[in-house]
């Protein structure tokens, strides 16, 4: 059994709920055409699969592929393979349905175009989005950050945006997450609002950087910490709260309250009775089923499914490492 590395990321800090959970580490959870949840349990550098019955395994042990880093960006394409890559990393992984790994970029004789990623998505072409951090702050601001996008792996990449010190919108913008839609159309999470970049324009989406809860559209709407997003096949964004609570954003930037309550906890029920700890990545899977990624801080990851509208708990993966292949 391994044990943890000490690791000062957002969900060792979630108790306080400090701005500074953003932009430290993303935290993925994506789903398969089978019905397949995989994320990275970042504590024991391992990236798990959670079968439809609920059986957990590590599908790879990432120290392999960076013994001294930790990898916590995942994305899947259209064919099922899994992508990961990490913090203080300039290479993307490609992992099969076996387990089986290599390297999707740089390709030979390439310069590293990355570094720093934070998350990785898809669109419906098979471009590859990359957000990464581009440099470090000064004093007192948000730390810079990039997207980027790959319509080939050996070719320069388009630079979507590049946050600026200048810029009032990301002075103090903490970017915590990132969505994709099949258009094209990226979102970013941070600071208790979501952005749209849309045909090179940047949008205030929803929320308006006031830490609260309210649902209203568009920078009428309040949240708490988002993070984890996903688009469903309607163009819904859906999206996890750190602070409990799964909300969903239509494409006209109406914000409702799909499930959970400030009143954190564990139970399942029905959308008005379910209780999540610290919810943290949100993925869309076979028949439009919702899957949600929870946290109990020290204690264990836990794999919930919105089905028929309940929520049942599918899985509970221990962060001690005690689930192995």
């Amino acid at each position: 059994m391994r044990t943890a590395r000490s690791l000062l990321c957002p969900i060792l800090v979630l108790a306080a709920m400090a701005p500074s959970v953003y932009g430290h580490l993303s935290f993925n959870l994506v789903v398969d055409a089978k019905g397949n949840a995989y994320f990275i349990d970042i504590f024991q550098n391992s990236l798990m699969k959670v079968a439809p019955d609920g059986v957990a395994s590590e599908l790879v042990d990432l120290r392999s592929l960076a013994p001294e880093e930790r990898l916590h960006a995942l994305a899947i394409d259209a064919d099922g393979a899994l992508y990961v890559g990490g913090y203080y990393l300039d290479t993307i992984w490609k992992v099969s349905e076996s387990g089986t790994v290599s390297t999707f970029f740089p390709v030979p004789d390439q310069t590293p175009p990355v570094n720093e990623i934070l998350h990785l998505a898809f669109d419906a072409s098979g471009a590859l989005y990359v957000l990464e951090w581009a440099y470090t702050p000064m004093e007192g601001q948000a730390r810079r950050f990039r997207v980027l996008k790959f319509s080939d792996p050996g070719e320069a990449p388009v630079v979507l945006l590049m946050s600026h010190a200048d810029d009032d919108d990301f002075v103090d913008f903490h970017v915590g997450s990132m969505a994709v839609s099949a258009d094209g159309t990226v979102y970013l999470s941070g600071d208790h609002r979501i952005l749209k970049l849309q045909e090179g324009r940047k949008l205030e989406f929803a929320g308006n950087g006031e830490r609260g809860f309210a649902d209203g559209k568009g920078t009428e709407a309040r949240f708490a910490y988002p993070y984890g997003m996903a688009l469903d096949a309607d163009g819904n964004l859906i999206v996890a709260e750190l602070s409990g609570r799964i909300r969903k954003i239509t494409p006209e930037g109406v914000v409702s309250t799909l499930t959970g309550s400030e009143e954190r906890g564990d139970l399942d029920g029905t959308l008005k009775e379910a209780r999540f700890e610290a919810a943290f990545a949100v993925a869309i899977g076979p028949h439009g089923r919702l899957y949600i990624a929870d946290y109990a801080h020290k204690k264990e990851y836990r794999i919930r499914i919105v089905d028929d509208g309940r929520v049942k708990t599918v899985a509970r993966i221990p962060t001690d490492g005690t689930i192995r292949k």
